[in-house]
């Protein structure tokens, strides 16, 4: 069964009758396109009247079964219904939720001329509701779409705790509505006005920490344009993380020490829109709390505009980060690849045609944006702009810079004296330019990254300049390769679980993180690595040092600041240890004290001449 504006309204009809035409039932069941069923069932018969022939009964049943539990309902009693030609008449008829969570008196009569129906109902979700309609009619049965019709409705609504089932799961909400809507004009062009008032509105989502409380709502209908004068929260604050506090030399605390707020402005038509935008909200945030969560904290600042039209979704504003902090979650969660796609029986693959969107938001990162994950751990600086038209994917342009970063590679913590990330393009291809160094030591090791986030180019880099065997020695070892041991193997490991494992396999880096240690290393030498400071050379590059050898030495250090070392050593086989202090004034002087085994205190002063025969260049032929 199809109708003019609805094709494929119902997919079946079921009717039965039984008596005579003054006493008879009859039942009837209507099966929907949407799969809804609707039940009627009646008794009457036909008599005589002033306009013609007419039914007059009793309506016993009216049932919706819907797979939405929310369209459901049933009449609860028998209501009285006449129908004529000349006229009709229904009720009053009680009505109820299938879940009982509503209940509501309908009744409505029309002659020739007039239409007029009342509702009033009550319900947990729904609160109170009361209306009326008047419209003129073309007969009985025919509405008159040029003759004025009026209408009221009033609601008022005690508790908004359903309204989060609307938004999304895991959502919560709370809070009044109250308000008021009339009705004038004509079906050919209707007229609406109203009032509508909300109170102590709140919106909650737990899973990321958002706590919108104390929300006031105030909106007016006026010929059909629904404003928004206003619509405002408080955003409930939570501590920050500690190592937010901590990297930070501003007084951070005046950013939570009130709430923040969100508001909210807007109009849209309702009926007969002419237009650019069909509706719009402009949007002002203050120290909103977007994530209050131990590991993702954000709070961000800004205004914006929304907008909806016949054909595409807007959306323009300027954003400012005041402070925040994002630990990625740690790795090695088994996760499907992104080209496997996941089909279940039954599932039909419905074409999606990606909407138009109209963007055009700039986000500033601030200077209180702290990031930890990856073995990256630096304060992010600069800004992004992300612009899109139609139907093409948002492009990115700007940049993002890494100060007083720290890297975890190769079992070592490196500083990045270098670190940006440009954005011309796709969002998930930026280009790298980072460059991170072990500082401290007499040649300064480094890992240099460029090249895209898809495509990354990875090399290794030193001052003074070093063959690849020798950077990777300092980098890893903290010296060059002709000192390396048998036990320097334990930082080879710890070099390669860094490069092949993640946050969750290397072990070496838990044990560090657990005990609160800096250094760990086993290695071939003397009490204090100063060759019984006994003078000695070598050549950059070579395996050949002059100074001797000794037992193997257990070293566990604590790094004080950037350039000093707390250590203790212990030799493997003897009783000897000693408490070891280094600071590191240059990269050519250092002072080193020792207490236990071994009591002095050395300055060494570290030259480094000439270049690694490796990487010497023949001179031309034609030179001498």
């Amino acid at each position: 069964m199809s109708s003019a504006n609805q094709p494929g309204l119902a997919r079946a009809l079921h009717f039965q009758a039984s008596g005579s035409n003054q006493a008879h039932n009859w039942q009837a069941g209507v099966e929907l396109a949407d799969r809804s069923r609707l039940s009627l069932a009646a008794a009457g018969g036909i008599e005589p009247g002033d306009g013609g022939p007419r039914w007059h009964g009793r309506l016993l049943e009216a049932r919706l079964d819907s797979p939405e539990p929310a369209r459901q309902f049933r009449l609860t009693a028998p209501a009285d219904l006449q129908l004529g030609a000349a006229a009709w008449a229904f009720g009053p008829a009680q009505l109820a939720g299938a879940p009982l969570d509503w209940r509501a008196t309908l009744q409505a009569t029309a002659d020739s001329q007039t239409l007029r129906a009342s509702l009033q109902a009550r319900g947990a979700r729904i609160g109170t509701l009361g209306g009326e309609l008047t419209a003129g009619l073309q007969g009985a049965w025919s509405l008159d779409r040029l003759a004025p019709w009026r209408g009221n409705l009033q609601t008022e609504i005690a508790d908004l705790g359903w309204l989060a089932e609307l938004i999304g799961e895991g959502w919560q909400s709370a809070g009044r509505f109250s308000g008021e809507l009339k009705l004038a004009g004509s079906p050919a062009q209707p007229l609406t006005h109203g009032s509508f008032r909300g109170e102590k509105l709140a919106v909650r989502q737990p899973a990321q920490g958002l706590n919108l409380s104390d929300g006031e709502l105030a909106v007016e209908l006026d010929a059909n344009r629904l404003r928004i004068r206003q619509l405002s929260f408080l955003s409930q604050l939570q501590a920050m993380p500690r190592p937010l506090r901590l990297s930070n030399r501003d007084d951070m605390a005046a950013l939570t020490a009130r709430p923040g707020r969100l508001e909210v402005s807007g109009e849209m038509r309702i009926a007969g829109s002419q237009g650019s935008d069909d509706a719009f909200l402009d949007f002002r945030l203050e120290r909103l709390g977007a994530f209050q969560l131990p590991e993702q904290w954000i709070m961000v600042s800004g205004a914006g505009r929304l907008s909806w039209n016949g054909e595409a979704i807007g959306a323009s504003g300027k954003l400012t980060v005041d402070a925040g902090y994002w630990q990625l979650a740690p790795g090695g969660i088994p996760r499907l690849s992104d080209d496997v796609v996941v089909r279940r029986a039954g599932d039909t693959a419905a074409p999606t045609l990606r909407p138009k969107l109209e963007l055009d938001v700039t986000t500033d990162l601030g200077r209180n944006f702290l990031f930890v994950g990856a073995g990256l751990s630096s304060r992010l600086a600069g800004d992004l702009r992300l612009r899109a038209s139609g139907r093409d994917l948002p492009r990115a342009s700007g940049s993002i810079r890494l100060r007083d970063g720290r890297f975890d590679a190769y079992g070592q913590q490196l500083a990045i004296t270098r670190g940006i990330l440009t954005f011309q393009g796709l969002l998930d291809n930026p280009g790298l330019d980072v460059l991170a160094v072990r500082r401290g030591l007499a040649v300064e090791p480094g890992v240099q990254i460029g090249g895209t986030a898809q495509r990354p180019v990875i090399r290794l880099v030193s001052d003074p300049e070093l063959p690849e065997a020798e950077k990777l020695a300092w980098l890893v070892l903290g010296h060059g390769s002709e000192s390396m041991g048998a036990g320097d193997a334990t930082l080879l490991l710890s070099a390669a679980g860094g490069l092949l494992g993640n946050d969750s396999g290397n072990v070496v880096q838990q044990l560090k993180k657990t005990f609160g240690i800096d250094e760990f290393a086993v290695r071939q030498g003397e009490l204090g690595g100063t060759g019984g400071r006994q003078a000695g050379s070598r050549v950059a590059g070579s395996s050949v040092d002059t100074s001797t050898t000794g037992s193997q030495i257990l070293s566990i250090g604590k790094r004080l600041s950037s350039n000093a070392l707390l250590s203790y050593e212990q030799a493997l086989g003897r009783a000897e240890g000693i408490v070891k202090l280094t600071v590191n004034l240059n990269r050519q002087v250092s002072v080193i004290g020792r207490a236990g085994s071994d009591n002095a205190l050395d300055i060494f002063y570290t030259l480094s001449f000439g270049r690694p025969a490796e990487i010497r260049r023949p001179l031309p032929e034609s030179e001498p």
